[in-house]
């Protein structure tokens, strides 16, 4: 009795996947670090006002080893959600935000921007931890992504002032993404 339910199990297994072949997903949360230095930051004049800075990464699938192996069977791409931390903040400095946004485009289309400055206590920069972007077109996201583009995260910084001396500190986003594979 034991082998003919082994044996219908297989063949129904064996049968249901017909010419579409077997599916899986594969999902992951993977960081894109922007690692910022002061030392990058433009000069400005004794007590003058600093301009914006803006710092930049790129993201697409073929940097995520769990996802690269299989893009050429890649059926559908979901995208539940994008986050963003700051961390390696020196707790003794007080700095001074203005602006602190974040900007995700591909392709030249906007696909969401987020204003955090009022995240910040007194818009004094500070640790934070993950908060999600929600004001993200996440449809636009996974379309990119399985057409095979890039994301480009972009973080701008507005500075009242800039410290003396140097100081760093790592934004990280998280793009937590589900890929669907179809293995013929």
């Amino acid at each position: 009795m034991r082998n003919l339910i082994a044996i219908t199990v297989l063949a129904f297994f064996a049968f249901s996947c017909g010419e579409e072949g077997i599916g899986f997903n594969v999902g992951k949360e993977f960081p894109v670090t922007i690692p910022i230095d002061a030392g990058d930051f433009p000069s400005t004049p004794f007590g003058g006002n600093p301009p914006a800075f803006t710092q930049s990464e790129t993201y697409d699938l073929n940097d995520v080893n769990e996802f690269s192996d299989d893009l050429e069977n890649l059926e559908e791409v979901l995208v539940n959600k994008v986050s963003y931390s700051i961390s390696g903040v020196d707790s003794n400095e007080e700095i001074e935000v203005e602006e602190l946004s974040i900007e995700l485009s591909a392709n030249g289309t906007d696909i969401g921007t987020l204003q955090i400055t009022n995240r910040l206590p007194n818009n004094v920069l500070t640790d934070l931890p993950k908060g999600e972007i929600s004001s993200l077109n996440k449809s636009e996201l996974a379309r990119v992504l399985k057409d095979g583009g890039t994301v480009n995260a972009e973080v701008t910084f507005d500075f009242a002032e800039l410290p003396e001396g140097n100081f760093e500190f790592d934004f990280e986003f998280y793009f937590d993404v589900v890929v669907k594979i179809r293995d013929l």
